[in-house]
This record gives structure tokens, C-alpha cells and sequence, in this order.
């Protein structure tokens, strides 16, 4: 075999060989790229599921007590009623302990003119 064609042919089989490792590279990282894409959707689709979840427990405990499913039938009565409104009760205020003692009043008087001696007497004759 003459050695120019030999190298032809060694050239052509070291192209073909690089175009091969080029492709099987460029294959490899879309493949890698997609099977990271996939698990990225997979990851936020748990993660939507979760916030989900997160935000139906939320507004089951913000919510309170569960109440009874309202029904959409109406009673019907031959006679109205009034309405009649609730009053609110008067609440008390609870008793407070006092930390002083209670004064008692005075019973006797004391005279408004210095000249007077002793309490004034109150009391009325009645001239019968």
C-alpha cells in the first residue's frame, strides 16, 4: 500500500473518530441535561403537592371546629315570626379585694359657731 494513502485513509479514520466522540459527547450531555430537567419537574411537582397540603392544613386550623354542611332546602311555615334580636347580657366586673379598710361616718357634729360647746343636738320639741 503506497504511504500517501495511507495516511489518507489514517486521517480519515481519526475524523471519523473525533465526529464520533463529538456526537456521543453532545448525546451524553442532552441526555444528562433531560434526565436533570426530569428530575427537576419531578421535585417541583412534590413540592407544589406539598405547599398544597401545607396550605389546606392551614386553613383547616385557621378555620376552627368543622361545621355541618349548610342545606339549600328552606322550611316553609304558614305564620311569620318576628324577628327577634338577642340583647347583650350586663357582664359584672368580678369583686376586687380593697387593700384599705372601710371607713365608718361620723355620727355627731361638731358646732360651726366657735361660742357653742359640745355637739349640736338634732333632735325637734314639738310643742303639743
Amino acid at each position: 500500500m503506497p504511504p500517501d494513502l495511507r495516511r489518507q485513509i489514517d486521517r480519515s479514520i481519526k475524523d471519523g473518530q473525533r465526529r464520533f466522540d463529538s456526537a456521543v459527547k453532545d448525546i451524553r450531555t442532552r441526555v444528562n441535561q433531560a434526565a436533570l430537567q426530569a428530575d427537576l419537574n419531578r421535585a417541583m411537582k412534590r413540592l407544589d403537592e406539598l405547599s398544597k397540603q401545607v396550605q389546606e392544613l392551614a386553613r383547616t386550623v385557621t378555620s376552627g371546629p368543622p361545621r355541618p354542611p349548610r342545606t339549600t332546602a328552606r322550611r316553609t311555615t304558614t305564620t311569620r315570626k318576628a324577628a327577634t334580636t338577642r340583647r347583650k347580657t350586663a357582664t359584672r366586673k368580678p369583686a376586687t379585694s380593697r387593700s384599705r379598710p372601710r371607713r365608718t361616718a361620723v355620727t355627731s357634729t361638731t358646732p360651726s359657731v366657735p361660742e357653742a360647746d359640745g355637739p349640736v343636738s338634732t333632735e325637734v320639741e314639738n310643742p303639743s
